[in-house]
This record gives structure tokens, sequence and C-alpha cells, in this order.
């Protein structure tokens, strides 16, 4: 079976991101749709799978490195995590403003005098609550340090996968698992 891991005062994001920065030697997939959980491929070993067990590319989906996840999501917005953004700032001026100054407090101390982004970015900076855009990359952010309870670890249940793609109707996911089984066995 799978376990369950829960941890008073945690959200299951940071539980699974504390795993996943434990265990990035051994090779971790986490398999999530949620855009924040990206951050987690910055890590050697950890590959972030959406629902057919695809390796989902940060850079390629959102132009910039899985580290830059967080900056990006607190400048463009994040409907699910109810993250407003900020105010003017788009996908593509996200890109730039990161391309051009690494991270969302490079941003907010740089970019509104600088004339490396387009006025337009600069201004959307410049007139933004950094406050609010801080709270945002914190809505956004992973918690990889929480304390967690001893945990036993048993041969991954491969059957007990595919029974649960089956019982749902996840063909795609079912056959990736197969995939993925088939790999892990050789």
């Amino acid at each position: 079976g799978a376990a369950t891991v829960v941890v008073d005062g945690a959200e299951a994001d940071d539980v699974i991101a504390t795993l996943a920065k434990r265990h990035a030697a051994e090779g971790v997939d986490v398999f999530t749709g949620d855009k924040d959980m990206l951050q987690l491929a910055a890590y050697d070993g950890v590959r972030v799978l959406d629902s057919d067990g695809a390796a989902v590319d940060a850079a390629a989906k959102f132009g910039v490195a899985p580290a830059q996840i967080g900056d990006y999501l607190a400048l463009v917005g994040d409907a699910s995590d109810n993250v407003a953004g900020v105010r003017g700032v788009g996908k593509k001026s996200a890109v730039a403003l990161l391309d051009a100054f690494g991270d969302l407090e490079t941003i907010l101390a740089e970019a509104p005098t600088s004339t490396a982004v387009p006025k337009r970015a600069r201004d959307a900076i410049a007139n933004c609550d950094p406050d609010a855009a801080r709270v945002d990359r914190r809505l956004v952010g992973l918690d990889e340090d929480v304390s967690l309870p001893d945990l036993e670890y048993a041969d991954f249940a491969w059957d007990d996968l595919v029974a649960l793609a089956d019982r749902f109707g996840f063909s795609s996911f079912r056959r990736r698992v197969v995939e993925l089984r088939e790999s892990d066995d050789g």
C-alpha cells in the first residue's frame, strides 16, 4: 500500500517537499499538477511528473528554471494558491524580469530604475506593493525542512498503483506506471 504522512501544522506540499529534498540522492518522482511543486526539480534526483507520468520541464513550460518558479508565480499570480501576483506583469514580463535580475527581491530592488527590461515591466514593479509581492512569494514557497515522524520504508507497491489507476480509469497514467515499473525492475 501507500504510506500516509500527516504532520500537524504542516501543509501537504511542505511534507512532500521535505521528503523529496531528503531523498533526492535516491531519486524521487513527485506526481502533481501543482505548479509550485516544480521548485523541487531544482534538486538533482527529483523529477516532477504530470498525471500522465511525463516529466514536466519548468524551463520549457514557463521559461524559467525550477528554482525560479516561486518568484515567477509571485509575479504572474496563481489562482489555485490564491496568489494575486503583480498587476501588469504577465508571463513574458515575468520571464524578462527573472532573466535580468534572477529573483523577486532583486527585481523589487533594481527593476524600477533599470533599463534592462521594458518600461512597462519597470513601471509595474515600481507601482506594486512590494510587501504584497513578498507575501505572494511566501505563499507559493515550499518549506523543505518540516519535522517528520520516523518513517519506515518498504519496496514500492507497483501493483497497488496499477490497481488504483485501473480503479479510476487513468489509462495513460497506468501505461506510464507499467513502463516505470519495468524500468525499475531492470
